[in-house]
């Protein structure tokens, strides 16, 4: 079973709009896929009572710093609580991967420092580095806070082994507000793409296709 952590410590950035619409690409792979909530705002379990979605969702209270496996299961995508603490470094230790989704902003940089730390707190404690890829979401394509945030992100990637910045931007997309609105119905192609691509470079980092 191949674990992605999608994490941020700042409340809207994207996180688990990012985990919904991960999971859900890798479902419509052909994956068996649990969205495991971890953040206790529970979203996305709200999430999956309005959408109808076939999608396997549960709460998790309490995740464990070992990786587990399951019989009906093999990828998992963890929606993390949006705060250090104990729980988001026992997730960066069972996950096989990690998604950084980061906003333009100063408290935004602020919040994903402390991310970094947790990262290299976890490391300490895994027989390897995790892979974790810092993603730019709600971006505008040629504008200068997005050139900055990229930059930005380039920096903090250096302060903790396995981190680096996905070829993949997340532009701002009324598209993917609305996916998670009504009904769950797939992505139309332009929409999709770039959520594709980063799921395309996050199984690739884990080793997996």
């Amino acid at each position: 079973m191949l674990t992605i952590a999608v994490m941020n410590f700042k409340g809207g950035v994207g996180k688990t709009t990012l985990s919904i619409l991960l999971a859900n690409e890798l479902a419509q792979r052909g994956h068996r896929v649990l969205l495991s909530d971890c953040d206790p705002q529970n979203s996305a379990m709200a999430w999956q009572s309005w959408s109808k979605s076939n999608l396997m969702v549960e709460r998790v209270e309490k995740i464990r710093p070992k990786k587990t496996e399951r019989s009906d299961v093999d990828m998992n995508v963890l929606d993390c609580p949006p705060r250090y603490g104990d729980q988001c470094i026992a997730a960066a230790i069972a996950s096989d991967v990690a998604l950084v989704p980061v906003m333009p902003g100063p408290l935004d940089y602020a919040a994903t420092g402390l991310l970094v730390e947790t990262l290299r707190e976890a490391n300490k404690r895994r027989t390897s580095p995790l892979p974790a890829l810092l993603v730019a979401n709600r971006t505008m394509p040629r504008s200068v806070v997005s050139r900055l945030l990229v930059e930005t992100l380039n920096k903090l990637a250096t302060q903790v082994d396995g981190a680096r910045v996905s070829k993949t931007a997340l532009p701002q997309r009324t598209a993917y507000v609305e996916a998670l609105m009504g009904a769950w119905a797939p992505l139309a192609k332009e929409a999709r793409t770039p959520i594709k691509a980063l799921c395309d470079e996050a199984l690739a980092l884990a080793g997996r296709k």
